[in-house]
Protein backbone atom coordinates (compact mmCIF):
# COMPACT_ATOMS: atom_id res chain seq x y z
CA UNK A 1 0.00 0.00 0.00
CA UNK A 2 1.19 3.43 -0.69
CA UNK A 3 1.62 6.25 2.03
CA UNK A 4 -1.18 7.64 3.99
CA UNK A 5 -2.10 10.88 3.48
CA UNK A 6 -5.12 13.11 4.46
CA UNK A 7 -5.62 16.52 2.54
CA UNK A 8 -6.59 18.98 5.53
CA UNK A 9 -6.45 22.80 6.18
CA UNK A 10 -4.24 21.99 8.82
CA UNK A 11 -1.70 19.63 6.65
CA UNK A 12 -1.62 21.71 3.73
CA UNK A 13 -0.61 24.30 6.57
CA UNK A 14 2.03 22.02 7.51
CA UNK A 15 3.67 21.32 4.08
CA UNK A 16 3.62 24.90 3.33
CA UNK A 17 5.33 26.11 6.38
CA UNK A 18 8.19 23.22 5.72
CA UNK A 19 8.65 24.40 2.38
CA UNK A 20 8.63 27.91 3.45
CA UNK A 21 11.45 26.86 6.14
CA UNK A 22 13.34 24.91 3.39
CA UNK A 23 13.28 28.19 1.42
CA UNK A 24 14.71 30.24 3.63
CA UNK A 25 17.73 28.05 4.99
CA UNK A 26 18.52 27.95 0.69
CA UNK A 27 18.59 31.94 0.96
CA UNK A 28 20.41 31.85 4.65
CA UNK A 29 23.32 29.61 2.89
CA UNK A 30 23.56 31.76 0.16
CA UNK A 31 24.00 34.75 2.23
CA UNK A 32 26.97 33.22 4.20
CA UNK A 33 28.69 32.02 1.27
CA UNK A 34 28.37 36.01 0.33
CA UNK A 35 29.17 37.16 4.13
CA UNK A 36 32.00 34.59 4.34
CA UNK A 37 33.87 35.49 0.86
CA UNK A 38 34.38 38.40 2.30
CA UNK A 39 34.58 37.86 6.34
CA UNK A 40 38.56 36.63 5.70
CA UNK A 41 39.93 38.97 2.93
CA UNK A 42 38.71 42.16 5.13
CA UNK A 43 40.04 40.99 8.03
CA UNK A 44 43.37 40.83 6.05
CA UNK A 45 42.77 44.48 4.57
CA UNK A 46 42.02 45.92 7.54
CA UNK A 47 45.53 47.24 8.93
CA UNK A 48 46.36 47.13 12.83
CA UNK A 49 47.53 49.46 14.98
CA UNK A 50 46.04 52.92 14.47
CA UNK A 51 43.03 51.65 12.76
CA UNK A 52 39.84 52.42 15.16
CA UNK A 53 37.04 49.85 14.92
CA UNK A 54 33.70 51.34 16.53
CA UNK A 55 31.39 49.42 17.67
CA UNK A 56 28.66 49.86 14.81
CA UNK A 57 30.90 48.16 12.68
CA UNK A 58 32.71 51.03 10.89
CA UNK A 59 36.57 50.83 10.94
CA UNK A 60 38.83 54.08 9.87
CA UNK A 61 42.32 54.45 9.72
CA UNK A 62 43.56 58.54 9.47
CA UNK A 63 45.95 59.09 6.68
CA UNK A 64 45.77 62.91 7.14
CA UNK A 65 44.55 65.49 9.73
CA UNK A 66 42.19 67.71 8.51
CA UNK A 67 41.98 71.25 9.97
CA UNK A 68 38.69 72.73 8.58
CA UNK A 69 35.08 72.72 9.39
CA UNK A 70 33.60 69.26 10.34
CA UNK A 71 30.54 68.51 8.93
CA UNK A 72 26.62 68.13 9.96
CA UNK A 73 24.72 65.22 9.09
CA UNK A 74 22.88 67.39 6.72
CA UNK A 75 25.56 69.54 5.73
CA UNK A 76 26.55 69.51 1.84
CA UNK A 77 30.30 67.63 1.09
CA UNK A 78 32.79 68.11 -1.55
CA UNK A 79 34.85 64.99 -1.61
CA UNK A 80 37.84 63.14 -3.82
CA UNK A 81 37.26 59.28 -2.55
CA UNK A 82 37.97 55.57 -4.66
CA UNK A 83 36.33 52.84 -3.43
CA UNK A 84 37.53 49.18 -4.20
CA UNK A 85 35.91 45.78 -3.11
CA UNK A 86 37.63 43.63 -0.83
CA UNK A 87 39.35 41.99 -3.42
CA UNK A 88 41.04 45.22 -4.20
CA UNK A 89 38.59 45.80 -7.77
CA UNK A 90 38.01 49.47 -7.73
CA UNK A 91 34.24 49.90 -8.45
CA UNK A 92 33.80 53.85 -8.24
CA UNK A 93 36.94 56.75 -8.50
CA UNK A 94 36.19 60.98 -8.13
CA UNK A 95 40.11 60.28 -8.53
CA UNK A 96 40.20 58.62 -11.67
CA UNK A 97 36.90 60.65 -13.37
CA UNK A 98 39.39 64.05 -12.35
CA UNK A 99 35.99 65.50 -10.52
CA UNK A 100 35.46 65.78 -6.97
CA UNK A 101 31.74 64.30 -6.25
CA UNK A 102 29.11 66.70 -4.17
CA UNK A 103 26.31 65.33 -1.78
CA UNK A 104 24.26 65.77 1.02
CA UNK A 105 25.83 63.77 3.65
CA UNK A 106 22.43 62.08 4.94
CA UNK A 107 22.13 61.02 1.43
CA UNK A 108 24.68 58.15 1.39
CA UNK A 109 25.23 55.03 2.67
CA UNK A 110 25.69 54.86 6.47
CA UNK A 111 29.23 53.96 6.76
CA UNK A 112 30.17 57.37 4.65
CA UNK A 113 27.58 59.42 6.94
CA UNK A 114 29.46 58.01 10.07
CA UNK A 115 33.48 58.25 8.65
CA UNK A 116 32.53 62.22 7.15
CA UNK A 117 31.16 63.27 10.66
CA UNK A 118 34.43 62.53 12.33
CA UNK A 119 36.52 64.19 9.20
CA UNK A 120 37.33 68.00 9.10
CA UNK A 121 38.32 69.69 5.90
CA UNK A 122 41.39 68.55 4.54
CA UNK A 123 41.32 64.64 5.96
CA UNK A 124 41.61 61.68 4.52
CA UNK A 125 40.62 58.52 5.83
CA UNK A 126 41.05 54.59 4.51
CA UNK A 127 36.51 53.75 5.36
CA UNK A 128 36.59 50.01 6.27
CA UNK A 129 32.75 49.53 5.70
CA UNK A 130 30.88 46.24 6.20
CA UNK A 131 27.68 45.15 4.64
CA UNK A 132 25.41 46.10 7.17
CA UNK A 133 26.66 49.88 6.98
CA UNK A 134 26.90 49.65 2.95
CA UNK A 135 24.01 48.54 0.49
CA UNK A 136 23.45 45.25 2.66
CA UNK A 137 21.75 42.64 0.50
CA UNK A 138 21.01 44.94 -2.47
CA UNK A 139 23.61 45.16 -5.21
CA UNK A 140 24.59 48.51 -6.70
CA UNK A 141 26.44 49.03 -10.20
CA UNK A 142 29.23 46.69 -9.68
CA UNK A 143 29.10 46.23 -5.98
CA UNK A 144 27.37 42.58 -5.19
CA UNK A 145 25.22 41.89 -1.94
CA UNK A 146 26.78 41.58 1.36
CA UNK A 147 29.96 43.28 -0.06
CA UNK A 148 32.59 45.09 2.62
CA UNK A 149 33.60 48.50 1.16
CA UNK A 150 36.95 50.05 1.04
CA UNK A 151 37.38 53.58 0.53
CA UNK A 152 40.07 56.18 0.89
CA UNK A 153 38.33 59.40 1.18
CA UNK A 154 39.55 62.97 1.04
CA UNK A 155 37.13 65.60 2.63
CA UNK A 156 37.46 68.89 0.31
CA UNK A 157 35.10 71.18 2.02
CA UNK A 158 32.07 71.50 3.69
CA UNK A 159 29.66 73.96 2.02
Amino acid sequence: MGAFFISTPMSKLIISTFLLLLLLVACQVKKSSYVSDASPSLENRIPSGDTIHLPSGLSYKVIKYGVGKTPKATSKVRVHYEGTLVDGTVFDSSIQRGKPLVFRLNQVIQGWQEGLLLMKEGAVYELYIPPKLGYGSQSSGKIPPFSTLYFTVELLEVI
